[in-house]
């Protein structure tokens, strides 16, 4: 019997066929890269202390068991170094947004948290009964950034050289990625700027006629604008000193017989002497100072020591403020007849 040439060929081309057709469908396990992945810390200035929010796209995701490493660099120039006493509670892990519970390491039931190495440099998330779905977004926040634990949260320093360093993220669940984070020299701006101190005052007036008093009137001289404007941070104040006579304030006649109508807080009256200042606010509300706030005949003493007339507590802004005076006298039957004056001297000081 003569053997069939094509069987002869077939079994050899059959056995090919099954093993290609086994390795094709038998399912292999590899490494997925992460995908988006970012690192952001408050500080890449060298040898500073940093908060890190890092987030990435897990494609395989996290089953139950398994860990995510996440290793900064190490070294004595290069190396990131964790804060004695870092752990879980200076961590938050979120899935998605969600906010993992974390644990102590290691976790039974599910999720666990620990730093490890001798700069405690090496975060390693470990899962207990915990899982992440493939696709999901992983934050980590580490630092003072971190919700979980109580006040006093723990933070990374960085290097103390310059540059770009890589933290690798890898672990059991094996999606692996790394992030390049730059550290710099400098990573802050010191801004400085001087402003010149500023102030302005101005008279609407340097005179205030009584003219001619008579015993049936209160005289009253036409009201002077105070204008004043200043950028001191603590505003400003304006005072008053009054000349009289030289000893004591008041309206003062210097030819024989002499003459001095003192001045005093009073309301004034038609045939009683008197003399003194009414001060009335005006744009910008600044405060008129007791006793010259007042209003109809009343009027407050003018002393030979300078005494505090307007005042403010902070910057006038754009707009000056603005305050009137007004210098009022009355006279008795028996007033010597005479040519009266005074002078009454204003200063504003800026409390710079």
């Amino acid at each position: 019997m003569v053997a069939d040439p094509q069987s002869k060929i077939s079994k050899p081309l059959s056995l090919f066929l099954i093993l290609s057709l086994f390795f094709i469908f038998t399912p292999s396990v590899h490494a997925a890269s992460l995908a988006t992945l970012s690192d952001t810390m408050t500080r890449i200035r060298v040898s500073t202390a940093s908060n890190h929010t890092m987030v990435f796209t897990t494609p395989t995701g996290v089953a139950a068991g398994q860990t995510v490493i996440v290793t900064f660099p190490d070294g004595t120039a290069n190396g990131f170094v964790g804060t004695s006493g870092i752990d879980y509670t200076d961590v938050d892990v979120l899935d998605d947004g969600t906010d993992l519970t974390l644990a102590t390491v290691p976790a039974t039931t599910t999720w666990g948290a620990a730093f490890s190495g001798t700069n405690l440099n090496v975060f390693t998330l470990t899962s207990g009964t915990g899982t992440i779905a493939a696709a999901s977004v992983i934050t980590i926040r580490i630092g003072t950034n971190a919700t979980t634990g109580a006040t006093g949260d723990k933070q990374i320093t960085n290097p103390n050289t310059s540059g770009t360093k890589i933290i690798a993220i890898t672990g059991s669940f094996t999606d692996t990625g790394n992030i390049a984070v730059p550290i710099a020299t400098y990573d802050q701006v010191v801004v400085s700027a001087t402003v010149d101190p500023s102030i302005t005052f101005t008279l609407s007036s340097n005179t205030a006629a009584l003219g001619t008093m008579t015993t049936g009137a209160v005289a009253s001289a036409s009201a002077i604008t105070l204008t004043m404007g200043t950028n001191a941070g603590g505003g400003y104040g304006v005072t008053i000193l009054d000349e009289g006579n030289g000893s004591v304030g008041g309206l003062y006649k210097s030819a024989a017989p002499t003459k001095n109508v003192t001045s005093a807080t009073a309301t004034l009256s038609a045939g009683t002497e008197g003399y003194g200042l009414q001060g009335t606010t005006g744009t910008g509300s600044p405060t008129i100072a007791s006793p010259y706030n007042t209003s109809g005949n009343g009027v407050g003493q003018l002393q030979r020591t300078a005494q505090t007339l307007v005042s403010y507590a902070g910057p006038t802004g754009v707009t000056n403020q603005t305050a009137t005076i007004a210098f009022k006298a009355a006279i008795a039957a028996s007033t010597p007849a005479g040519s009266y004056a005074d002078t009454a001297t204003l200063i504003m000081t800026g409390n710079f």
